[in-house]
């Protein structure tokens, strides 16, 4: 449903997403929390739709089609997706991949458009892939029942064959997809469309990213209130799942742009100048608990790492210590806790800092910078933030 580069994108990877392979050199996952919608797809057309239309239907025939349908909306997912992605890798913008999830689907770009001209033709391909997916399931239908104009009865679609009620579906929940995704509100394509336009006209992307985001909190915001509505007068669910992808929208649009623009400033940026630099050595014979008595419960340094004839070996860290059995401490040193430096993630000096911030959101602990096989320096995901909140604060806050 729309492209993104920030970094909760990779907290979507791990044990809670799928791998579908790749799909035109694109990675293709599956959040776990698609088998959410996938069941609320299923139960809304097997338990709702499908007997309206089809009164006569059997119990097999309503619930083997509703799960054929969820299948193929699923597809076109992804086909929307890929779209963003296919346009995006053209206009030389890299590719993570593709994963579909709870509210639907996220390209994961590895940078932004560098134009207005690049943001639009990324941010249009969905809707526009979504209307082609539409306007080909409505042939289907017209090709598989000649003649067929609903007026809107239910009793006129039960003249529809099995396909020709999926195609039917298919269709009709494409086409509001589409239009769905372009309300203009950010990060909705429509709210890029509409960031893209802004950034065309005044050639600020950053003012025209907040501007952007605004719509997108105050589209979230209006969906919240639509939803409180129809749950106070009688339509429970859909009011609930109203207020939920409110809540969702509004959320997503202050995390996306906030990510953007931090970004944005960190650009040119290497983590030279955010590392920390006064961290202390552990020796490999350093006994564990002088290690803990005088190192790890007076300082509030989380990462040591361990020398040995002045070269670094290893790192050692709180969470080494649960490998030793308390009663051995006394006669275990760093050595035997410590983990080697060749299995330690670790980031090369000069990295810039955007790609660090990438990195850090995988890890709880500081990442150990090396320069030449030594460790020159200390980085977290905080040294980042509080960069930003010394050399920009609230400014380049959404």
């Amino acid at each position: 449903m729309a492209t993104s580069n920030d970094s909760a994108s990779d907290s979507r990877q791990g044990w809670a997403q799928i791998s579908l392979g790749h799909l035109f050199g694109i990675r293709i996952g599956l959040h776990v929390s698609v088998l959410i919608i996938f069941a609320l797809i299923v139960s809304s057309l097997g338990g709702g739709m499908f007997p309206q239309w089809h009164p006569d239907w059997s119990a097999a025939v309503r619930w083997s089609s509703a799960i054929i349908a969820a299948a193929l909306f699923l597809a076109s997912l992804l086909a929307h997706e890929l779209s963003h992605a296919v346009t995006a890798r053209r206009l030389g913008i890299g590719i993570r991949g593709i994963t579909l999830f709870l509210f639907g689907g996220v390209a994961e770009m590895e940078s932004e458009a560098r134009t207005p001209r690049d943001e639009f033709l990324v941010a249009a391909a969905g809707p526009l892939a979504s209307f082609v997916l539409a306007i080909v399931f409505s042939f289907l239908t017209g090709v598989l029942e000649p003649g067929f104009e609903p007026s809107g009865a239910p009793a006129d679609f039960a003249t529809l064959g099995v396909a020709a009620t999926i195609t039917l579906w298919l269709s009709m929940v494409n086409f509001v997809l589409a239009v769905f995704n372009l309300i203009p509100g950010f990060p909705l394509d429509g709210g890029r469309l509409f960031r893209a336009l802004l950034w065309w006209k005044t050639g600020d992307v950053v003012q025209a990213t907040r501007q952007a985001a605004a719509v997108g909190r105050f589209a979230g915001w209006v969906m919240i209130f639509w939803g409180v509505w129809r749950a106070v007068h009688g339509d429970t669910v859909n009011g609930l799942w109203l207020v939920f992808i409110g809540w969702f929208l509004q959320r997503l649009a202050v995390m996306s742009a906030a990510q953007i623009l931090m970004e944005r400033s960190l650009k040119g940026l290497s983590i030279d100048a955010i590392m920390r630099t006064h961290f202390e050595h552990v020796p490999t014979e350093l006994p564990l608990n002088t290690f803990i008595d005088d190192f790890l419960l007076r300082s509030s340094q989380l990462v040591w790492p361990v020398t040995r004839d002045g070269q670094d070996v290893g790192v050692m860290t709180l969470e080494r210590l649960h490998n030793v059995v308390p009663t051995d401490r006394a006669h275990t040193t760093v050595a035997d806790a410590m983990q080697p430096i060749a299995e330690v993630v670790t980031l090369p000096a000069g990295t810039p800092a955007q790609e660090a911030l990438h990195r850090l959101a995988e890890h709880a602990t500081p990442m150990p910078v090396i320069r030449d096989g030594r460790v020159v320096g200390l980085i977290h995901q905080a040294d980042v933030l509080k960069w930003l909140a010394l050399h920009h604060g609230p400014a380049e806050t959404v």
